[in-house]
């Protein structure tokens, strides 16, 4: 089965992108997507990551060096993705997507260096199927006052913060989360298991390093 009738069974809209030079994609991920030997490719891409998350992502970077096998471009209706497939320690083959559309839209709601994230290497980057494991798209992102958070009194959770000052950007599809506070530049985040009671002021690029290299490799 090939990777786009594996990504239909899930999403019939998903589309290869037959050629990357006419798509509406960053010019670094066409050249990306061009090159015609895999490692190159993957040295191009891991040289993206690293324009300023080298060291904050560094075990990404050190699984996706190693493991990344190639990348390919796809589409959902407007939107395009980069397909990054990958070699799993039980040597299946597992998908991570990474949106490629500049949409603006929640982007003032992120700390800078996150923001920066979403601008230079990819709007979302999560597992796929399940879009979890992984920093959200930023359509996706909203105060977390949107949700109904009734685990909070049912399990009697004491939270030290206004949900409608926070933003959900990683879930682990398990009650896991990396929370932020909306519309401000200080980029410490708070981690909640909606089962427990959260921990706070964490270094959001430790949590983000440590959780998608568990991603990877879980």
């Amino acid at each position: 089965m090939s990777i786009l009738e594996e990504f239909q069974q899930f999403d019939p809209s998903f589309v290869y992108v037959e050629n990357c030079e006419k798509a509406n994609i960053p010019h670094k991920w066409k050249r990306v997507l061009s090159t015609k030997d895999k490692t190159q490719k993957v040295n191009l891409i891991i040289e993206i990551w690293k324009n300023g998350f080298s060291k904050k992502l560094s075990n990404v970077l050190n699984y996706m060096s190693r493991n990344l096998k190639d990348c390919e471009l796809i589409k959902n209706k407007d939107q395009h993705y980069i397909v990054y497939i990958l070699q799993h320690p039980t040597n299946e083959t597992i998908y991570y997507l990474g949106g490629l559309d500049s949409d603006n839209t929640n982007l003032e709601m992120l700390p800078n260096d996150l923001k920066k994230f979403y601008q230079e290497v990819h709007n979302g980057f999560y597992f796929f199927p399940g879009k979890f494991m992984g920093l959200q798209e930023i359509k996706d992102v909203n105060v977390m006052g949107e949700y109904d958070w009734g685990v909070i009194s049912d399990l009697d959770i004491h939270i030290d913060f206004d949900l409608d000052d926070y933003i959900i950007v990683f879930t682990t599809g398990m009650g896991g989360y990396i929370i932020v506070k909306a519309y401000n530049d200080h980029s410490n985040a708070i981690i909640w298991f909606d089962d427990d009671e959260p921990i706070y002021e964490e270094n959001i690029w430790d949590i983000l390093d440590e959780w998608l290299y568990l991603g990877f490799t879980e």
